[in-house]
């Protein structure tokens, strides 16, 4: 009967050792899962900036089209446009042309 009480303890005092391993164990698992959410929030947000991108690029797209001819005049006939129209075209232009500049390190001068 002693050797039953002895195993007995001795069982006790390896399942508290095994729970004291585990909870740092459950824990880490826990932080884990917080990065892994964190990391597929952040994932999430990055989408949604991507589509609001394409969709913006499609929308200016669509109003270069609209634009007259008159219009376009206008702009090709500025020797040295204003600041704020050069910054303007040169987005339009790498809007529309971002297919030519994947991969590039450099932007064309």
């Amino acid at each position: 009967f002693d050797d039953c009480a002895k195993a007995l303890a001795d069982l006790a005092k390896q399942e508290q050792e095994l729970k004291g391993k585990l909870k740092p164990l459950l824990q880490e698992k826990e932080n884990a899962q917080e990065k892994v959410d964190s990391e597929q929030r952040r994932l999430q947000d990055c989408d949604k900036q991507a589509e609001d991108v394409r969709n913006a690029r499609v929308s200016v797209a669509d109003e270069i089209k609209e634009m007259s001819k008159k219009q376009l005049n206008e702009i090709k006939a500025l020797r040295k446009p204003p600041a704020p129209i050069r910054r303007t075209l040169e987005a339009v232009y790498l809007l529309l042309q971002h297919g030519k500049f994947k991969g590039a390190t450099k932007l064309p001068a």
